[in-house]
């Protein structure tokens, strides 16, 4: 049996799905082998990763050995006007650390962490007035992305094969798409090159001819990469201006007095995908009602405004700001340089002075981030820079060695039979500029199974799809979906459910 539609709109030039009989194997369309191509090339950046994983993670680990260390070491040597934020940071990356424990037993007060690392309600925060103590243990816990970048630059004896060995795999792979271009399937061989490689000729050459941009719905990331994404070691250094322009705004320029770098105006920088976690860390000091803004394509967020002794979060959407939260704090930040971040975690937000959350809130809705935004009155700052956050907790628990039991196989569901069946079926289809919602939708209609986003894939549901494929399996379609929109998703007894796993 055969379905097909055409849909005409202004986002969609031209869309023609087809549902067909199972394929056979020796009925692999150009479209499929195409897609094998590119999982070939994926399992195999894989394998190659593999002993540059455990070399990066033996590092990862070692530093947050060094930092519970050094730490300590500070804690000996504290004034004890310092003792409490260093115990307090102590126990943040080690829960069960004695002498941070001890600390506030003596004390006579609860410690902000119980043993298991959750913080413990009605716990007084301790605040620091040491900028260099603060700068420190800043370092300490997150190394700066220079000090990665050292670690992962391909000249590291560690990662240099891996380089080399990935340029290779990508030549070949180039070179088995242009090969199947020259064989009628162009579209769709040069939109798979121009994710992996869109800065390659040949697909500068096919979309100039094409009078069309190269698809850039989302960046693919190396092996290496997505480490440091998924670990919080990768971000943007708003003051490095050599790595990391704005992609709107002023330049930050050295300060006259040699106390840090300003900005003459608002500045923007994109980041590297959506993103659903992340944190401003910045040193400053503000004159003014500086802001700092995460936000998705069309502006929403999460902000946040500094002015003298005030902190304030707001919800960014339609129409005017909202304030969700509007604390005191004791120290000045329009005097001397001070630790200031934003955190964001899906819509949980944060304010932290002197590495101490001082106010929290909740967000409206989830945000797909896409940029951040600094709008600067009389800002003059030593750091300011955006980590990525992954869902990890950086604490000594990760050091713990203990061996997992392997999860018992599910039984067969009998659903899963028929539900393969669906997903083997070729389709063909065009997509131009298309949402991501419309594609499930009409997916959903013509395939006769459900296929819905979840409640976290739903942010993500205006993305534009240029995606192209001729007798395509149904689940190699949505293994495309998901590289090029970050949706992952998977069979259930009702069908196919698609969900953003960040």
């Amino acid at each position: 049996m055969v379905f097909s539609v055409v849909l005409q709109q202004a986002t969609v030039a031209s869309l023609l799905i087809a549902m067909s009989g199972v394929l056979q194997a020796a009925d692999v369309s150009v479209s499929e082998r195409i897609n094998q191509a590119a999982v070939a090339f994926e399992e195999k950046q894989d394998r190659d990763f593999k002993p540059v994983a455990d070399s990066l993670e033996r590092w990862r680990i070692s530093k947050i050995k060094t930092a519970i260390k050094d730490l300590g070491v500070l804690l000996d040597k504290a004034s004890p006007a310092d003792k409490p934020y260093l115990a307090y940071h102590l126990l943040s990356v080690s829960p069960r650390h004695k002498p941070a424990r001890d600390f506030f037993t003596r004390l006579g007060i609860p410690a902000p962490f119980d043993e298991r690392g959750q913080r413990v309600s009605g716990a007084i925060i301790p605040v620091c007035q040491n900028r260099a103590l603060v700068d420190q243990v800043s370092n300490l816990r997150y190394p700066p992305f220079s000090a990665v970048a050292e670690v992962v630059s391909p000249k590291a004896p560690a990662v240099q094969n891996y380089w080399k060995r990935q340029k290779i795999a990508l030549d070949q792979l180039r070179n088995q798409l242009v090969g199947f271009a020259q064989q009628g399937e162009a579209s769709n061989s040069f939109q798979v090159l121009a994710y992996y490689w869109p800065g390659a000729k040949e697909s500068v050459a096919y979309y100039s001819s094409q009078q069309k941009s190269i698809p850039r719905q989302r960046t693919w990331f190396t092996s290496v990469d997505r480490y440091l994404l998924d670990h919080g070691l990768a971000g943007i250094d708003c003051l490095d201006t050599r790595m990391f322009k704005p992609s709107s705004g002023s330049e930050p320029s050295s300060d006259e007095r040699g106390q840090g770098s300003r900005f003459s105006g608002v500045a923007s920088w994109d980041f590297m995908e959506n993103i659903r976690n992340c944190r401003v860390e910045g040193i400053f000091s503000s004159t003014g009602d500086s802001s700092f803004s995460i936000q998705d394509e069309v502006g929403a967020g999460a902000s946040l405004i500094v002015h003298g002794k005030t902190i304030e979060l707001q919800a960014i959407g339609k129409g005017k700001p909202m304030s969700l939260t509007k604390v005191d704090i004791e120290q000045d930040l329009s005097g001397l340089p001070f630790p200031v971040q934003l955190e964001v975690r899906g819509r949980f937000v944060a304010a932290l002075v002197g590495g101490v959350q001082v106010c929290q809130a909740e967000l409206p809705t989830d945000y797909a981030f896409k940029r951040v935004t600094i709008n600067p009155v009389g800002l003059v700052a030593q750091q300011m820079r955006v980590r990525y956050l992954g869902e990890l907790d950086d604490t000594e628990d990760l050091l713990a060695a203990a061996p997992l039991k392997p999860p018992e196989s599910p039984p067969a569901d009998l659903w899963l039979a028929e539900r393969k069946q669906q997903l083997d079926r070729p389709v063909s289809f065009r997509f131009e500029e298309t949402s991501v919602e419309e594609v499930v939708a009409l997916l959903s209609q013509l395939s006769g199974m459900k296929i819905e986003l979840d409640a976290k894939a739903e942010t993500l549901k205006n993305i534009p799809i240029t995606l192209d494929g001729k007798e395509l399996k149904l689940s190699s379609a949505l293994d495309w979906l998901q590289r090029v929109s970050d949706l992952n998703w998977k069979p259930t007894a009702n069908g196919v459910s698609l969900t953003w796993n960040k």
